[in-house]
């Protein structure tokens, strides 16, 4: 695969993504996704900690899913919600299978998921049993969960539901109203959605689908990690914008692409001027 990260492309996203600013970003993941909202339901029934660390497990197999993301989220939450709250990590990860047994979202590869999930129990039990005592654990220290849950099921930090763990045990520990945004040395989880704005935003060139970026992300992980320096965005929270916005690109043609992004980024009280400049970046050219 040949990939071109456009240096000129990043300063451009980076300053649209600046005009926008950290705290519009997190006010938006509040108002505007449907992750953080499935996350804060759990924490409200079964408390942040235990919330975090179901959020760790289900992350890691949030992967070939029968049902869109949001929805994967909703079901995660009502279901592990109506379960007895989980007192160690042993009733954790049995709570966590009759989810994946119940849950529609979970047919394709059921028995891999759970086979991943009594591995990443097994592998990051101190953290899992840390987690439902620290609530506050991924919001102190986000490198200790991801390199927990890169060391437990031996993959490379850059891996998407390594990261994609972090992000999320981040969402079930972060309190409503709360401005604290994650570090910046998380990488960027690269999913479809991801992948195409990568290329719609014109930070990286690929030469074939943009659907290689998923497969290798490195080169797009680099890219919006530059973004991410030069805006002082940390990339969790760009991941958060992408995912809010980033269906558009790749489901509807550039103009009207543009047209929804602004539209949904108003929703969340930003300025017009800034609403517009981060559409028209990260629709520069189609997705393909």
């Amino acid at each position: 695969m040949v990939v071109t990260i456009r240096e000129e492309r990043v300063r451009r996203v980076a300053d649209a993504v600046r005009s926008l600013g950290l705290e519009a970003i997190l006010r938006l993941e509040e108002l505007l996704d449907p992750q953080y909202a499935a996350l804060q339901g759990l924490a409200d029934a079964v408390g942040r900690g235990a919330a975090a660390a179901y959020a760790v497990l289900v992350a890691a197999v949030s992967y070939r899913l029968a049902m869109r993301g949001e929805e994967w989220w909703s079901c995660a939450s009502q279901l592990l919600s109506g379960y007895p709250p989980p007192r160690d990590v042993e009733s954790l990860r049995a709570n966590v299978e009759r989810f994946l047994a119940e849950c529609r979202g979970s047919i394709i590869a059921r028995e891999a998921k759970v086979s991943r999930v009594r591995r990443l129990a097994a592998g990051a039990r101190d953290l899992l049993s840390r987690l439902l005592s620290d609530a506050d654990l991924p919001l102190r220290e986000p490198g200790r969960v991801l390199e927990g849950v890169a060391r437990a099921l031996g993959s490379e930090r850059e891996a998407k539901t390594v990261a994609f763990s972090v992000k999320m045990a981040y969402y079930a520990a972060r309190p409503r109203g709360s401005m604290r945004p994650l570090s910046f040395d998380l990488p960027m989880p690269v999913d479809v959605r991801v992948a195409c704005v990568s290329v719609t935003s014109g930070i990286v060139e690929v030469k074939a689908s943009y659907r290689e970026l998923v497969r290798e992300p490195r080169p797009a992980q680099q890219a919006w990690a530059q973004v991410s320096r030069l805006s002082g965005v940390p990339t969790p929270h760009l991941d958060s914008l992408l995912w809010v916005v980033g269906w558009a690109p790749r489901d509807l043609p550039q103009a009207e692409a543009r047209a929804a992004i602004e539209r949904r980024l108003r929703e969340a009280s930003i300025p017009p001027e800034a609403a517009r400049s981060v559409a028209t970046e990260l629709t520069y050219v189609p997705c393909r």
